[in-house]
């Protein structure tokens, strides 16, 4: 009886310190060690639709003012990130966004003209890493690594580095490279 007792209280204290120490079910984002190669180039999370990430928002994109819809970005993050950036206003070590492009034939419905329906045409990945840049890449910048894909191949990396990321979000510098105006669950 004295054996299976000490078994069993030596298995809810260890119980208790994984759980303490985070190690029944981390919290933390897994950008820097799961979706970070060697290189300093973002992978494609293949997971980024399960239950622990977010569907942050969509942006419509037409080629110009007055033009029809022909994209759609759905943008993603893992839940810790939100978390995190919803209670300090940053995105800490490891956040990991994805923003997945979608082509799409606008229409006239019954609902009144919609844009949707349509086939992924490409993937952005951005980790956020202001602490720990694998150095000699240039996919970092600005505290963030910056890759992308096409349709076809999900894990080639076809961006020539941080620096053709940055021409689209420089509009955004102030809130760190990320367009958080647009993603309501992000207001502060």
């Amino acid at each position: 009886m004295i054996k299976k007792t000490s078994i069993v209280t030596t298995c809810l204290i260890a119980s208790a310190l994984l759980s303490s120490c985070g190690g029944g079910g981390s919290t933390e984002p897994k950008g820097l060690t799961h979706y970070l190669a060697q290189d300093g180039a973002p992978r494609l999370p293949a997971d980024f639709r399960n239950d622990e990430w977010v569907h942050l928002g969509t942006w419509s994109v037409a080629p110009a003012e007055g033009q029809k819809v022909h994209q759609q970005h759905n943008t993603y993050a893992e839940r810790s990130a939100v978390e995190a950036y919803q209670k300090t206003g940053t995105w800490p070590d490891g956040s990991t966004l994805v923003k997945e492009l979608v082509d799409v034939t606008p229409e006239t419905m019954n609902t009144g003209f919609v844009a949707g329906g349509g086939k992924i045409s490409g993937y952005f990945v951005m980790v956020k890493s202001a602490k720990t840049p694998i150095k000699d890449t240039p996919h970092w910048g600005d505290g963030w690594y910056g890759s992308q894909f096409g349709a076809t191949d999900r894990t080639k990396n076809v961006s020539t580095g941080w620096n053709s990321c940055r021409a689209c979000h420089d509009p955004v510098k102030s809130t760190d490279w990320v367009f958080v105006d647009g993603y309501p669950m992000l207001e502060r």
